[in-house]
């Protein structure tokens, strides 16, 4: 990397940030922003919670799912909907199947799921029964028969199967009954503004208050020599552009967008792949740019021994300062001391030692 003043060239040697490094400066980070994505997420529900089109979206998913009988949804709960096979999951497999069954025979009676009219294919006790005995019933594919006919035609346990056995189809049973819930009025549209809300709104916007906070904000207002965040900050390792200056905000800040929206907010509906690519860059390009440090036009590289300079100006005046107090004795000021020029460790430790 080079700096140039109109026909005089500056070269500057930077080493390429250790693959370690920024491997552990990224898992350090992915951490901070989940612990960050989680407050705000806390933060953010507490507001949308307030809103009247999640409230009402809200209370007439719980409500319809209790009313269903297939959830419970009580102080036993904290008010949190539990399905019936996780509430009474520490009962024996007979007491489980007598509460399913009766919860179910009682579920596909009613009005609010299924038409009342006998004739229709839609009917509920018909759906139940069908799903009892038939060709199509459950477990047919296995040639199990959990049913069979008594005298009166009605579907009855079959005797030589053990509870254990009689608790597969129920829990399979249940399963399908959930699937009708969505025949109720205003469900669907209801459990739609919740994805929407949480999928939507939540979530990404969660992850990008907790962006701007770490990736965006803590640089530019702590890290602005090499725009560090905290876990490049720790590791003492910095952005460059190509003249070997740190970013400028616009760019930084442009660099950071593209990764938020591409490599964050894009990985969540694309399998990752943005991410994928970005990773590989890192490990197969040679001067090891990323995705949005390539988009960027920037580099990280280790500035363990090394200053990062702001422009040229700050890197001349840095040997300017250097070159007078090589001029002066300044052999009893201290490592520490203020005096101490910017720039490149190396500079103040080759004056010293003259």
């Amino acid at each position: 990397m080079e700096k140039v003043e109109k026909n005089k060239k500056v070269e500057l040697e930077y080493f390429k940030a250790p693959f370690g490094k920024r491997l552990i400066a990224i898992v350090f980070e992915v951490l901070l922003l989940s612990f960050a994505t989680l407050g705000f997420l806390f933060v953010s529900r507490l507001v949308v919670e307030s809103m009247p089109a999640y409230t009402n979206a809200f209370d007439t998913y719980i409500n319809i799912s209790k009313d269903s009988g297939l959830y419970i949804c009580d102080d036993t709960t904290e008010n949190n909907l539990v399905t019936l096979t996780e509430y009474y999951e520490d009962k024996t497999n007979e007491e489980q199947n007598i509460i399913i069954e009766d919860a179910l025979t009682e579920y596909y009676q009613k009005e609010m799921f299924f038409p009342q009219d006998p004739s229709s294919p839609d009917y509920g006790p018909s759906i139940y029964y069908n799903q009892k005995i038939g060709e199509n019933r459950i477990g047919a594919e296995n040639d199990l028969l959990y049913f069979v006919k008594d005298a009166e035609n009605n579907a009855v346990a079959n005797p030589s199967y053990s509870q254990e056995t009689m608790h597969d189809f129920y829990i399979e049973a249940y399963d399908r009954a959930m699937g009708y819930i969505k025949n109720a009025d205003g469900f669907v549209e209801a459990r739609n503004v919740l994805t929407i809300y949480i999928n939507l709104i939540l979530i990404p916007l969660s992850i990008t208050l907790a962006f701007l906070t770490l990736e965006i904000g803590f640089p530019l207002l702590f890290g602005r020599r090499g725009k560090q965040n905290i876990s490049m900050k720790l590791l003492k390792l910095s952005l460059l552009t190509p003249k070997a200056t740190s970013p400028k905000i616009g760019n930084y800040i442009a660099r950071q967008v593209f990764q938020l929206i591409v490599e964050y907010l894009l990985t969540m509906v694309t399998f990752g792949i943005p991410v994928i690519v970005s990773f590989s860059m890192m490990i197969f390009r040679k001067d090891g740019q990323c995705l949005h440090d390539y988009v960027s036009a920037t580099y990280m590289v280790d500035t363990s021994e090394q200053s990062v300079y702001v422009s040229y100006e700050e890197y001349q005046a840095a040997q300017d300062k250097a070159k007078k107090i090589e001029n002066e004795n300044f052999l009893g000021l201290a490592v520490d001391d203020p005096d101490r020029p910017l720039g490149d460790k190396s500079i103040w430790n080759n004056l010293k030692d003259k």
